[in-house]
């Protein structure tokens, strides 16, 4: 880490994290291909439609692929996503937001992905979570 920040090493582990961590969370269409060769944006991917109503159901979408992550513990993908959608091209959309109508289990599961990955005091409730589940043996991809 400390290398990564002063400039020396840009292409190490720490920086293939924050690459791999930029390139989920701007996600495009055309790269399903690997999973390991993310390159594009979320927000690309609900903005991509101009209709309201289809880019409200793709950020439904998002919203269980977000509670599929937490299922798996998987943080860092999960902050990758939360962070694609609360990009400021995605969160000014009314008309959409006022067209996704998940189920109230959906909307309930995503309002807290978002308050557990939410960066107030220091990402308290984040870091309570990954301690719960490394101290009950489950494994988890922490936010890197």
């Amino acid at each position: 880490m400390f290398r990564h920040d002063f400039g020396k090493e840009r292409d190490g582990p720490v920086g293939k994290a924050i690459e791999f961590f930029n390139h989920l969370s701007r996600w495009s269409a055309p790269t399903f291909i690997c999973v390991a060769k993310l390159t594009s944006r979320i927000s690309t991917v609900i903005l991509a439609d101009p209709k309201p109503k289809h880019r409200a159901r793709v950020y439904e979408r998002f919203m269980m692929i977000s509670h599929q992550l937490r299922r798996m513990n998987n943080y860092d993908s999960l902050y990758a996503v939360l962070s694609g959608m609360r990009e400021t091209s995605v969160y000014r959309l009314a008309q959409t937001h006022a067209l996704v109508q998940p189920a109230p289990e959906v909307i309930k599961d995503f309002q807290s992905h978002c308050k557990l990955m939410d960066p107030g005091a220091n990402y308290m409730h984040y870091q309570r979570a990954l301690t719960a589940d490394v101290g009950h043996g489950r494994p988890a991809i922490p936010l890197l």
